[in-house]
């Protein structure tokens, strides 16, 4: 595997969603990255015809509008499940946070804000075992 083709950012917290992006860019691990600023504007993404659904979706919890969780709902009832998947990232340290989070079918890990190089490198590696460019 040389990259990824596409990773998603849902996040209203423009500075954090900056670095984040700065720190895959940096990485070289996708093609692109698209930021969402909340979950609706990210569902209305992913609802276009033709669109290339993501490798990762990198999803904030407490977000207007649509948050986390609704994202997710709006995601399993529209049928997008096992496009993408999906890694919650989140200042909250509430167990009952990331238990519910992890109960969704296309969550695949919880991360605690702030987002970091080594976090994602840990993640890419786990999920992607033979991604060459982080070795």
């Amino acid at each position: 595997m040389e990259r990824l083709k596409k990773i998603m950012l849902v996040d209203d917290d423009d500075v954090a969603g900056f670095l984040t992006k700065m720190i895959i860019d940096n990485l070289s691990i996708a093609e692109s990255v698209v930021i969402a600023m909340n979950g609706k504007e990210a569902i209305e993404l992913l609802e276009q015809e033709d669109y290339i659904f993501p490798d990762i979706i990198f999803l904030d919890i407490n977000m207007p509008i649509m948050d986390g969780f609704d994202f997710l709902n709006a995601w399993e009832r529209n049928g997008m499940e096992t496009k993408s998947k999906i890694v919650m990232f989140s200042s909250s340290l509430r167990p009952s946070d990331k238990k519910q989070a992890l109960a969704f079918f296309d969550v695949v890990d919880y991360i605690e804000k702030p987002m970091t190089e080594d976090k994602i490198i840990e993640l890419i590696k786990n999920l992607y075992p033979n991604f060459a460019s982080l070795d």
